[in-house]
């Protein structure tokens, strides 16, 4: 019933055939680690670690007390999509971001 043999001795749990197959063809790639600082003057900027490109944020989808994160808009246009935090964070910080 089972390719593995240990999966057979009860050993371990199967895992359903879709989310392997969700797993492998999820791109890692496509989220890179960002870093949030704000600046002296009050400006976010945002690091692509894997690009080596530094951006200034021109544009937050929710800046709020309750709420931080979501579309990122940065000055050269590119946008990021960060999952949105409960509260603004202390800075700087390293988060998972993806192409918006």
């Amino acid at each position: 019933m089972f390719p593995n043999p240990s999966l057979s001795q009860g050993c371990l749990s199967p895992t359903p055939l879709a989310a392997i197959h969700l797993f492998e063809t999820m791109d890692m790639t496509a989220m890179p680690n960002v870093m949030i600082k704000k600046e002296a003057t009050g400006i976010l900027s945002f690091y692509i670690a894997k690009k080596d490109v530094e951006e200034t944020v021109s544009h937050i989808e929710f800046d709020q007390a309750d709420r931080w994160g979501g579309e990122f808009t940065l000055t050269d246009g590119s946008k990021y999509f960060i999952d949105p935090l409960p509260a603004p964070p202390s800075m700087p910080i390293t988060l998972r971001a993806r192409r918006a």
